[in-house]
């Protein structure tokens, strides 16, 4: 019977873990969207002017550099970007993706077949 109960109580632990994360996401994302308009006024401007597009510029750059977004002087520099007048729905996405981490170029098959580098074990099996 303890096991049972050991098991239903690990379970629940295991379950919470995801909701606490996402609670913690949430109250982070709040203290740096209120960080973030203090630095940058004009932001509760735009946010007023155009909330939907607003809305959606933040969280998209949440999204695709949560690390950016996380920093309240970086993210108000790019929501300003974002939401100056003169941007049009391409040059948002251009200053979002620009903020994308690019992935490593895979290894060419010739660094993998070579008998020298980081894959020469392989030719030894």
């Amino acid at each position: 019977m303890k096991g049972v109960i050991g098991a239903v109580a690990g379970a629940g632990a295991l379950a919470a873990v995801p909701a606490a994360k996402k609670i913690w996401d949430s109250i982070q994302s709040r203290r740096v969207f209120k960080e973030m308009v203090q630095l940058a006024p004009e932001l509760s401007h735009a946010q007023q002017q155009d909330p939907q597009t607003f809305h959606a510029s933040y969280n998209a750059m949440r999204r695709l550099n949560p690390v950016f977004a996380g920093d309240p002087l970086v993210a108000s520099a790019l929501m300003k970007r974002m939401m100056d007048p003169s941007a049009d729905a391409e040059g948002r996405m251009r200053t979002l993706v620009s903020t994308i981490k690019q992935p490593e170029a895979p290894k060419s098959q010739v660094m993998l077949n070579s008998k020298i580098g980081p894959f020469s074990f392989a030719h030894s099996i």
